[in-house]
């Protein structure tokens, strides 16, 4: 049976933080210890780490970052979206993580923004992101999307922490 852990940093026990970095060490070519060490130099206690389980063993991951963005030239609190990751793929636990990153963004009530590849664009989209227009992100990032945003974004900036 698939569980959803939704968990403050706070909160994040060494079992579970050792599930996570085991999971990303599959995705990103460096090992737990260096995983765990950025989860130290990134995250603060309020962010939010989102982990799927298959009987108890880890398929998806992703972050929620609690980060400040210049959005139509104020600032607004938003959500970064980070590390979004599976066990397997195409076994459809992308999208399950994604609904769940969703979700727990309407939760929060605040926006939620996430960098990508461009070959990632249109899956991301499918889930209801949107691709802001590369003029109006100074300055340059990478792909830049938002979700739970309903205003028309006339210029966006970022240049807080990683997520």
């Amino acid at each position: 049976m698939i569980s959803v852990k939704k968990i403050q940093h706070k909160a994040c026990s060494e079992s579970i933080l050792n599930k996570i970095c085991s999971i990303k060490a599959l995705n990103w070519k460096y090992s737990v210890e260096k995983q765990l060490k950025w989860i130290e130099e990134n995250l603060h206690e309020s962010d939010i780490h989102l982990l799927l389980e298959l009987d108890s063993s880890p398929i998806a991951y992703a972050n929620l970052v609690a980060v400040t963005a210049m959005i139509n030239n104020r600032e607004q609190l938003v959500y970064g979206i980070g590390n979004v990751c599976t066990s397997v793929k195409g076994m459809g636990y992308g999208n399950l993580i994604m609904q769940e990153i969703n979700s727990a963004v309407k939760d929060l009530k605040q926006p939620g923004i996430l960098f990508c590849r461009s070959e990632l664009i249109n899956y991301y989209k499918k889930f209801g992101w949107k691709l802001i227009a590369p003029p109006k992100i100074s300055p340059k990032l990478p792909n830049t999307l938002t979700f739970n945003l309903f205003e028309k974004i006339e210029s966006f900036s970022y240049t807080g922490k990683n997520f």
